[in-house]
């Protein structure tokens, strides 16, 4: 452990909380994953969507030591998911309630991420949920896992974590998530993609057998008769000078120079080093192979890198 592993502070995260003997028939009917699936050992990812199947707000979500079930939701788009998920849980005995102030969350990433974890609870991180003192973890990629702690505990936790890892700055967190192809909606992008921009039938976040939710047409349509003309991509830009040049915000809209065509909308970005960053952008294919593209009044030149799951784009051609 030590040094090989890091140890973030997860401040742009909020927690929307479900607790109720419905809860599950209410997030089955709205969110894109199948709440079977989630359960006291096993996490999971969703979005929740309008009725034209563009994304609200996309998450992990688990449950906790009591049952609840919480959405890890970009912390500015905690509100706007309750607010939407309240508009239905009239229906349903469930109580719903923005938990943001009520907990923390941090982030562990490395090599020995999961020998840490098993320090702190006294398991073997077997599945992707653990609990231990009204403390969740879940594990966020092959070497990353979230920790979601109340507030009254989260300085103890920290500094118990903090004598066997190194602390390290949310930029870096976004630049593992990039690398990982974990892509989000931020509160620039509201109802800007539909899940299969963001490549979410790859990472598990849309359950194409579930049945019916907000959104679900739309959705299933594309996935089996349309034809995607946009996607989520991971880029490099190099050789930059940080001091005039700034990162492309989430939003941003692409071009391809001397084409005032809008070619895709910048997902999120981050400093990959001195003068260097990587990003996620939904694209066109025409976009993802041009040597140069425009962010908003910026050109750079741009390197396409790979994502974790491109080759499930190949099956899928060929199915």
């Amino acid at each position: 452990m030590g040094a090989s592993t890091l140890l973030f502070p997860l401040t742009d995260r909020g927690i929307v909380s479900l607790r109720g003997a419905d809860t599950d028939k209410l997030l089955q009917g709205q969110l894109s994953c199948d709440m079977a699936a989630i359960t006291p050992e096993q996490a999971g990812t969703g979005a929740l969507c309008t009725v034209k199947g563009r994304m609200l707000s996309n998450f992990p979500l688990c449950r906790d030591g009591a049952g609840d079930t919480l959405l890890i939701t970009h912390r500015s788009l905690s509100q706007n998911t309750l607010d939407t998920l309240k508009k239905y849980a009239v229906f349903y005995k469930t109580t719903l309630s923005n938990q943001s102030d009520d907990y923390r969350v941090l982030g562990l990433a490395g090599p020995d991420a999961a020998k840490l974890v098993a320090t702190i609870t006294g398991s073997e991180p077997v599945a992707t949920c653990l609990h231990h003192a009204d403390i969740t973890f879940i594990q966020s990629g092959p070497q990353r896992w979230t920790i979601v702690v109340p507030a009254a505990k989260a300085e103890d936790l920290w500094l118990q974590l903090a004598n066997h890892s190194k602390p390290a700055g949310l930029p870096l967190w976004h630049l593992l998530c990039i690398r990982e192809g974990q892509g989000e909606v931020r509160p620039e992008t509201v109802e800007e993609f539909i899940p299969q921009m963001l490549n979410l039938q790859h990472t598990g976040a849309v359950n194409f057998r579930k049945g019916c939710y907000t959104g679900q047409e739309i959705v299933a349509r594309m996935q089996y008769l349309g034809k995607l003309k946009r996607r989520m991509y991971r880029l490099g830009i190099s050789g930059l000078d940080m001091q005039r040049q700034s990162l492309p915000a989430a939003g941003a809209e692409v071009c391809i120079p001397d084409d005032t065509r809008n070619n895709g909308h910048v997902v999120m970005a981050t400093q990959a080093g001195d003068s260097s960053m990587e990003l996620l952008a939904v694209l066109t294919a025409e976009a993802a192979a041009a040597p140069a593209l425009q962010f908003g009044d910026q050109t750079f030149p741009v390197k396409l890198l790979s994502l974790p799951y491109d080759d499930q784009f190949t099956v899928q051609a060929q199915e």
